[in-house]
């Protein structure tokens, strides 16, 4: 009997290490799935794009109306959500249980295959595909899914960013905000003062953010701005600033309203956050994750919070090498174009046909 026990409880262990191991049962279901489809153009000046350059590497699973195959042909420039569609060039697996490494493309604006790299791609029972995608070097670039010629229209997605609600503010006993709380990453990227570099800098893009309590490491460098930075500034395309007052008090708490710039307003999209002045004259933030790629929360008012100042705290990482897919010369070019694109509305009429 201690034998066919010991047999036992072997081959259980075994079981699940495999299913550990299995990418059909360990997969993480992929963000603005519907917004990657072939047919979904986008709308320059009005939609954000898509940018896979925070992506996680692992394994995910595609749970769209318009498919789970990824495009093998080139879908063009502007579809899928993104400035530079990330395509299959190659075929997909046919075979239930079939795991293959497929090569993709990342389509520049002169190169349907500007640069390319290998992911995993397995079929598994119950006819459905994971793909073991690896993060993209290279900002408003973005993996498609979905082969249909549907565009989908963002009806929820943007919508749900004007009525999004503050974290508890307190979540447990005991919770304490000026004691519980992490760093922000990219604190010196943040500052009002640094502007983003076009084809140079990988953009900051708090929809990866896990929603909770924030302070930036240098207390001098903690305000958030109050009035509209410009687009481009804090090393993102679509900063986030507050529409108010930071509180004067020592332990006072209020709730703030925080507005994404975009091209085409200050105040595009708004919702809640906490914000708290603790003892020894720092702010905390609740800040919430953002629903917008390529924006990103500001903190810092001054020159001095800008990069270039270090002190030593976590940096961006670097992109190898430069977004040659919009060659240096022609950077500041397309800065003039996407700037004042809401007074030239026939540019966006053009790029989107």
């Amino acid at each position: 009997m201690k034998i066919l026990l010991f047999i036992t409880i072997a081959l259980s262990d075994t079981s699940f290490a495999s299913d550990e191991l299995n990418p059909c049962v360990n997969y993480t279901t992929i963000n603005n799935v519907d917004r990657r489809a072939v047919g979904n153009i986008l709308k320059l000046g009005i939609v954000p794009s898509l940018s896979d350059d925070f992506l996680d590497n692992e394994w995910y699973r595609i749970n769209s109306d318009v498919g789970d195959q990824m495009p093998t042909k080139a879908p063009g420039l502007f579809h899928c959500g993104t400035w530079y569609p990330i395509w299959l060039n190659g075929t997909l697996p046919n075979n239930v249980g079939e795991e293959i490494e497929g090569q993709v493309c990342l389509q520049g604006i002169y190169e349907e295959c500007f640069t390319s790299w290998t992911i995993g791609i397995k079929l598994c029972p119950g006819n459905y595909l994971v793909y073991n995608r690896v993060e993209s070097t290279y900002a408003n670039s973005a993996y498609c899914f979905g082969t249909a010629a549907v565009n989908k229209e963002l009806t929820t997605t943007y919508v749900a960013t004007t009525t999004q609600t503050s974290v508890t503010d307190n979540q447990v006993g005991g919770f304490e905000p000026w004691i519980d709380h992490k760093l922000i990453d990219f604190q010196e990227k943040r500052a009002v003062a640094n502007i983003f570099n076009f084809g140079v800098d990988a953009t900051i893009s708090d929809d990866l953010l896990d929603s909770g309590w924030y302070r930036v490491q240098r207390d001098d460098c903690g305000e958030m701005p109050t009035t509209a930075p410009g687009l481009f500034q804090c090393g993102t395309w679509y900063p986030i600033w507050l529409d108010g007052q930071l509180p004067v008090s020592v332990g006072e708490q209020s709730k703030g309203k925080v507005c994404m710039q975009t091209f085409t307003r200050n105040c595009t999209y708004s919702w809640n956050i906490g914000i708290k002045l603790c003892d020894g004259g720092y702010f905390v933030y609740n800040l919430l994750r953002s629903n917008i790629a390529s924006s990103g929360y500001c903190f810092g008012t001054t020159e001095m919070c800008a990069v270039g100042n270090s002190d030593g705290v976590k940096d961006v990482k670097d992109t190898e090498g430069t977004l040659i897919v919009i060659p240096n010369p022609i950077c500041q070019f397309w800065k003039k174009i996407l700037v004042d694109i809401e007074n030239m509305s026939w540019v966006i009429k053009y790029l989107v046909k």
